[in-house]
């Protein structure tokens, strides 16, 4: 990993297309992560924001995503109330996008997810129960079953597994579980993690009944 952190370092200044440097700094970012340098990966991720900020513009609804691995990263260390801040941003810049865009419906309900498990981990359930409600009527907007929506419902599942209520987690599992690719592509790597993940918390839900 740390030939890999420097790989990517030493890519930043060479990178001529502007769109590309949020996704370098976070790959930065997750070596640092699983080098144990905890300082590193939320710097390496705040800096991605701020390339995304210089592309889009910071007004600019496309900035959500970004909004969310930062949010993800901030809630990895136990710093809810940054994260919160960052979700509650993305949903404020999604107003501005188009309806029915995949992108838009995507992270959106991503960011109401991650809103939802904070709101959760705050002790606020209906909070956090609106929340999922909301992603999920994103996520059955999406155009076709995929790995989109398949990761959307396994967050949401998730959720519901770890706040409460499982039957209504097995019920979103399957449906996730329903959404793979039959034969997925064994290099698309992070179809295979999501797939991996739903195979998991399914066969756990399982086997508590």
């Amino acid at each position: 990993f740390e030939r890999a952190r420097r790989h990517f370092e030493q890519a930043i200044p060479l990178t001529e297309d502007p769109a590309l440097l949020p996704l370098l700094y976070q790959k930065v970012g997750n070596c640092c992560g699983q080098l144990g340098d905890e300082v590193g990966k939320i710097q390496a991720y705040i800096t991605a924001l701020d390339r995304a900020l210089a592309h889009h513009g910071r007004d600019s609804w496309e900035l959500g995503r970004h909004r969310n691995e930062l949010a993800l990263v901030f809630m990895e260390y136990g710093h809810m109330d940054t994260a919160a801040r960052h979700v509650a941003e993305a949903l404020y810049q999604a107003q501005r996008a188009p309806a029915d865009n995949l992108h838009y419906l995507t992270e959106t309900a991503k960011s109401h997810l991650l809103a939802a498990k904070i709101a959760f981990q705050q002790g606020q359930m209906e909070q956090g129960d609106a929340q999922v409600e909301q992603a999920l009527a994103l996520t059955w907007r999406l155009d076709e079953p995929g790995i989109s929506r398949a990761s959307l419902l396994y967050m949401a599942a998730s959720l519901r597994a770890e706040f409460g209520d499982r039957g209504e987690a097995r019920r979103l599992i399957d449906a996730a579980y329903a959404c793979c690719p039959a034969n997925p592509d064994p290099a698309d790597q992070d179809t295979m993690g999501v797939i991996r993940l739903i195979t998991d918390l399914r066969r756990q839900l399982a086997q508590t009944g």
